[in-house]
């Protein structure tokens, strides 16, 4: 948990660790290969494998790719809705540049940004933003890493969620488990990160660390589907800001994961802008509530 907190640190958004150092810190399956995509000089008839002859499309990119693999992102805003296939697994996909220079910001109607049905995959540095209704992105793969990167747009920001039991059955879409969320931002929806169960169980082992939440205008967190009681277990949330909107009022509502006390987990050390008894963080009395600091002081009590 420390190696992945600290692969990437940020001043005045500059990176501090190079792509090279992020590759040996996660190595490549051998024979892993590199393949690099520019938006601006890119073709996807090429091959990708330098970026002399970089593919245009992170689409392109991912089609080429197998287990293993990294795929290497120039700066600029990609017009694409990506889907990660479920058989597309043990993927790295880097954003170079500054930190928030690669977007992906599809313009189709009502467009999802990303989703990602593969397992073991890391984003680093890759801004998703939905278009209308669309969210930024939607996870159901198992180990699923996000690390630095911009969340935003549509109805919801980021789905976390996993297959009824039928499609994990048949190898279509994975169990959502065993994720981190670091030093990333959730930010312009009307809910930031939904946690969607299904028939098969909880959502199981969701981190977030360092995490900034904003301009989400009903709820930073909320939860829905499958059996009330069986939604998330382990759920982490730690060290994240959650702030007021642009306008400086606040959403209805910053933690609302309180529909029923048998899901559980941990909130703690994160800064909310408002007194905890206002009203605006309802959890279950099993999402045990530690040391986060608001305008009293610090919170331990539990706002249910």
């Amino acid at each position: 948990n420390d190696r992945l907190n600290g692969i990437l640190w940020y001043n005045a958004g500059v990176w501090h660790r190079k792509v090279n150092e992020l590759l040996n810190d996660f190595p490549v399956s051998s024979p892993g290969t590199i393949y690099y995509v520019n938006t601006a000089s890119g073709a996807d008839t090429n091959d990708g494998k330098a970026w002399e002859s970089a593919m245009q499309t992170i689409g392109a990119a991912l089609a080429a790719a197998i287990s293993g693999d990294v795929i290497l992102v120039s700066p600029g805003a990609y017009n694409e809705a990506v889907t990660i296939a479920r058989a597309k697994s043990k993927l790295m996909i880097i954003g170079t540049g500054g930190r928030g220079a690669v977007f992906i910001q599809p313009t189709a109607s009502n467009a999802l940004a990303m989703t990602n049905e593969a397992d073991d995959v890391t984003l680093v540095n890759i801004g998703c933003e939905g278009n209308g209704t669309g969210g930024g992105l939607i996870n159901r793969g198992a180990r699923f890493r996000v690390i630095g990167s911009k969340i935003e747009g549509g109805t919801i920001a980021m789905t976390l969620t996993l297959g009824t039991a039928a499609q994990i059955a048949a190898l279509t879409h994975g169990k959502g488990a065993d994720l981190w969320i670091i030093d990333s931002e959730i930010c312009w929806s009307t809910k930031g990160v939904q946690l969607i169960a299904s028939d098969y169980g909880a959502l199981t082992q969701i981190r977030f660390r360092g995490c900034t939440f904003h301009d989400n205008t009903a709820a930073d967190f909320e939860e829905s589907g499958g059996s009330v009681n069986i939604r998330y277990r382990d759920l982490d949330i730690g060290d994240c800001a959650f702030q007021r909107q642009e306008d400086g009022t606040e959403p209805t509502a910053y933690i609302l994961l309180n529909d029923d006390n048998g899901n559980k987990g941990v909130v703690h050390g994160n800064t909310f802008p408002t007194a905890l008894a206002g009203g605006k963080n309802l959890v279950s009395t099993g999402l045990i509530w530690v040391g986060n600091y608001h305008t009293g002081g610090i919170s331990t009590t539990q706002p249910s």
